[in-house]
């Protein structure tokens, strides 16, 4: 679920702060959701291994840490079950501007 926590924090991100970020910019980013979102919904894990990068961290609620190959299996075994989708606006605060 932290993949997808990463995917809202980043749309959040230019909804909230789009000073640099362009129209297509936004647009981009809420395809990448919903190719996101679909392949969770879906169970596509060739679409969401796709999406997700080769040098992905994983964190869990538990504090483990997983990579994209571990992140997958779990995916394929159907360890999470995803339901549904819906948008939500998350505050974000930082220190210093994020960088993507």
């Amino acid at each position: 679920m932290s993949v997808l926590s990463i995917c809202f924090v980043v749309t959040s991100f230019f909804l909230g702060y789009s000073q640099g970020a362009t129209q297509a910019d936004l647009e981009q980013v809420k395809q990448l959701e919903r190719q996101f979102n679909t392949a969770l919904l879906k169970k596509d894990d060739v679409q969401l291994a796709s999406l997700l990068a080769d040098d992905i961290v994983h964190i869990g609620f538990e504090g483990k840490s997983a990579g994209k190959a571990e992140y997958m299996v779990f995916f394929k075994l159907s360890a999470w079950q995803y339901k549904s989708m819906s948008r939500q606006r998350c505050p974000l605060s930082s220190l210093e501007r994020p960088r993507l």
